[in-house]
């Protein structure tokens, strides 16, 4: 994640629906509950399940309201099939933003 200046990664089930998503505050709140982590563990022990996500029709400022609500810095965006197809963060959102 840091090599890719990525603070999430989507954590997918073998039939390529979603199982969690990994983020940086899921490691950060591991090492604060217990002061380590195990690095061989498997990531579904550190993800959040079932996470927040949008259609991929959503508008921005829906999608902005609602992580700013819920205090998310991420989204999962799913297709009509609820799919993943993506994360969108609160800097893509900003830099849109931006950009107008």
């Amino acid at each position: 994640m840091a090599r890719s200046n990525i603070g999430a990664v989507l954590v997918l089930r073998n039939d390529g629906m979603l199982a969690g998503i990994f983020t940086e505050r899921d490691l950060l709140r591991r090492i604060g509950s217990d002061g380590g982590i195990d690095m061989d563990g498997e990531v579904g022990g550190y993800m959040t399940p079932d996470p927040w996500g949008v259609s991929r029709d959503e508008s921005a400022r829906f999608v902005s309201r609602q992580m700013l609500a819920r205090g998310f810095r991420h989204a999962v965006v799913f297709d009509e099939d609820r799919a993943p197809v993506g994360i969108v963060s609160m800097r893509d959102l900003l830099a849109m933003l931006l950009e107008e």
